[in-house]
């Protein structure tokens, strides 16, 4: 399908264009997906298989932020955990390239270089789904910060002298 995406029901509320007859549908969908995602303060535990402190932490972190924008369900988990491992088994092969010799073993640090460029490919087709592509994490943030904005720009002005007073 072609075309610009769907706003979500709570930018047309925020715009000032959510019609019930038309949209509540939708509504409802989008209430039953956010249902279905981690709640904000859920901390998934890194799968056994992964060793490597440093995707351990990744993982982590990865995870604790897929969870505050309310996009991580338990579905995603498994194709999780193998984007991670397979980050795991890059680093491996990585470390082996540096400590093999070009010169007296070309053979294996060839094996070793095609088998990073396929691990590379898996790793980059899998983070797209999870934003950690620069462009994707980048366009995820700019979509929050403006839904977060047009937030705060749709308070009344009774509601913003409330909280100016609640501040003093």
């Amino acid at each position: 399908m072609g075309g610009r995406p769907r706003k979500s029901v709570a930018e047309l509320k925020l715009n000032g264009v959510y019609r019930a007859d038309r949209h509540k549908e939708r509504e409802q969908s989008e209430t039953q997906i956010a249902q279905t995602c981690f709640q904000e303060g859920t901390e998934i535990v890194p799968p056994p298989e992964l060793t490597d402190q440093y995707v351990i932490n990744y993982y982590k972190f990865h995870t604790a932020q897929l969870i505050a924008f309310k996009i991580l369900s338990p579905a995603d988990i498994p194709l999780l955990n193998s984007m991670y491992f397979i980050l795991q088994q890059l680093r491996d092969v990585e470390r082996q390239i540096k400590q093999t010799d070009m010169v007296s073993d070309f053979d294996k640090y060839e094996r070793l270089s095609k088998l990073e460029i396929k691990l590379n490919a898996r790793f980059t087709d899998l983070a797209r789904n999870f934003y950690i592509t620069p462009t994707a994490r980048t366009r995820l943030q700019l979509d929050n910060l403006e839904l977060e904005t047009k937030s705060v720009q749709s308070q009344s002005i009774i509601q913003k002298l409330i909280n100016a007073k609640k501040a003093q």
